[in-house]
């Protein structure tokens, strides 16, 4: 291969690695603004969601279906200690036998009185989900 052909396929190949690390890298950045934006809109749902609940907990499991149902969201009561109160996805039967969220980092940050979220696979519909907590503006 003479000088000018490896020239040139040494230029192409600098080309196409400068546009592949182009590439990834703005689609790093850009799924990274996607998610920050995705978890500043939950927070603000969550919110909503938290005032429209009732004063009345017999009704939450019924008013989260509900509020789910409407918003396409999967939506979780947790009392301060980690039970499930409420899940949009889960029947009212099964509700009290949903594991204990205590430990989770986004109830964990929420008990602190911070907003938390953490990105995993849910074990109760088992895909990658986001999730958003806020601190309860209720003495659940």
């Amino acid at each position: 291969m003479s000088f000018a052909a490896r020239l040139v396929w040494g230029t192409i190949f600098v080309i196409v690695v400068a546009i592949g690390i182009h590439v990834v890298g703005s689609e790093y950045a850009l799924r990274g603004d996607l998610e920050r934006e995705a978890r500043r809109i939950l927070e603000r749902e969550a919110r909503l969601v938290a005032r429209a609940l009732p004063a009345d907990s017999l009704t939450w499991q019924a008013e989260v279906e509900r509020l789910g149902r409407e918003s396409g969201l999967r939506l979780t009561l947790v009392a301060r200690d980690g039970r499930v109160l409420a899940e949009s996805e889960a029947s009212a039967e099964t509700v009290p036998r949903l594991e204990n969220h205590r430990e989770r980092p986004e109830i964990r940050a929420a008990l602190t009185g911070a907003v938390g979220s953490d990105r995993r696979v849910s074990a109760t519909v088992n895909r990658s989900l986001l999730y958003v907590a806020i601190p309860a503006p209720f003495g659940a």
